[in-house]
């Protein structure tokens, strides 16, 4: 299963909500110190507005939301799912294309990859 964090932001930002994507140190504008950390990303749209740290699709539930919003069109559909450890996970499905992951941020966005860019997840 890819893991949450910065790659899987990056991917999400440019595949599903199709967003400019550059690596923060890369960018000319120094001035947003927190920004040029090596690993952060930066995005912009393609009409080039301000550039702004990626979101964390993958580990916040409000930027997660905006994946969900933006693939309305494929009925999505979460479910919390209990296991004998006594552990959760959660299930996201758009019209039969799902992921399970550990938490719903991240169920959502491996979800949105397989369904919008046939990306072959791989869960455990």
């Amino acid at each position: 299963m890819m893991k949450a964090g910065k790659q899987l932001d990056a991917l999400i930002a440019e595949r599903i909500m199709g967003l400019l994507v550059r690596p923060a140190h890369d960018m000319e504008f120094t001035s947003e110190r927190e920004w040029a950390y090596e690993g952060n990303f930066v995005i912009t749209s393609p009409e080039g507005y301000s550039p702004s740290l990626c979101p964390s699709f993958s580990t916040d539930i409000a930027a997660a939301w905006q994946v969900i919003e933006k693939l309305t069109d494929y009925d999505p559909q979460l479910t919390q799912w209990g296991y004998e450890d006594g552990s959760v996970g959660w299930m996201c499905d758009f019209e039969g294309t799902e992921a399970h992951a550990p938490t719903v941020a991240l169920a959502i966005c491996l979800a949105a990859l397989k369904v919008i860019d046939g990306a072959r997840v791989i869960e455990d």
